[in-house]
C-alpha cells in the first residue's frame, strides 16, 4: 500500500496560477491592478470613463507623468516608470519598476517587459526622475536604453522613448530626440 502525500507536499499536476490581479483599485484616475507573483502594481486605463492620453511625443509623455505620477517626479528618490501603449500609442498601463536613492533606480529588464507581454501591449516608454533637476542622461541611462532597446526588439514590442523628467515640468531630456540609434527600427 502507498502511503499518500503529506498535505505540505505540492501536487505534481497542479495547476499553475498564471499572473492574475489580486485587487483593483483606483490609481489616480486609472484601476490598479496588483499582480500576484510578479510584485508588480500596473495602472491600468482599459475601459476606463477617463480621457485617453496618448504618446507621441515626449511633451505628451511629460504631461502624462505630471497627471498620473506628480509626486514620482517631484520623489527626492529616483524612480523609473514604464508607460504601456496600444497600437495608436494611446497609454494602455503604467507600473513603476525602481526606485532607488538620490542617483540610482534600479531597474530590471523582465520587471519592464513582463507586464507588457502578458497584456498585450504594443509599445512601451520608460520614464524616470532625477531627483537633482538635471535632466541630462547618465552614461548608466544610455546602457539601460541599449539593454531594454535590444529586448523589446527580440519580444517584438517596441520601444518609443526613454525621458528624464526633474521637478519641474518644462526641464526633462527625451533620449530619442538626441538621436540615440536604439530607437530606429523598433517604432
Amino acid at each position: 500500500m502507498i502511503a499518500s502525500r503529506p498535505k505540505k507536499w505540492p501536487r505534481r499536476n497542479a495547476a499553475k496560477k498564471v499572473a492574475a490581479p489580486a485587487r483593483e483599485t483606483v490609481c489616480g484616475t486609472s484601476k490598479l491592478l496588483d499582480f500576484r507573483r510578479s510584485g508588480v502594481d500596473i495602472c491600468l486605463t482599459r475601459n476606463m470613463d477617463v480621457p485617453r492620453h496618448t504618446c507621441n511625443d515626449p511633451q505628451e509623455i511629460v504631461d502624462y507623468v505630471f497627471s498620473e505620477y506628480l509626486e514620482l517626479a517631484r520623489s527626492p528618490q529616483e524612480h523609473a516608470l514604464v508607460i504601456g501603449v496600444d497600437s495608436r500609442n494611446v497609454v494602455v498601463g503604467s507600473w513603476v519598476v525602481g526606485q532607488g536613492p538620490e542617483n540610482y533606480a534600479p531597474v530590471s529588464i523582465p520587471s519592464v517587459l513582463r507586464p507588457a507581454i502578458v497584456l498585450g501591449m504594443r509599445a512601451l516608454v520608460l520614464v524616470h526622475n532625477h531627483p537633482s533637476g538635471q535632466s541630462e542622461p547618465s552614461e548608466a541611462d544610455v546602457q539601460l536604453t541599449e539593454k531594454i532597446a535590444g529586448a523589446c526588439r527580440e519580444f517584438g514590442v517596441g520601444f518609443l522613448d526613454h525621458v528624464i523628467v526633474t521637478a519641474g515640468k518644462s526641464r526633462w531630456t527625451s533620449l530619442r530626440r538626441r538621436g540615440l540609434p536604439f530607437f530606429g527600427d523598433n517604432q
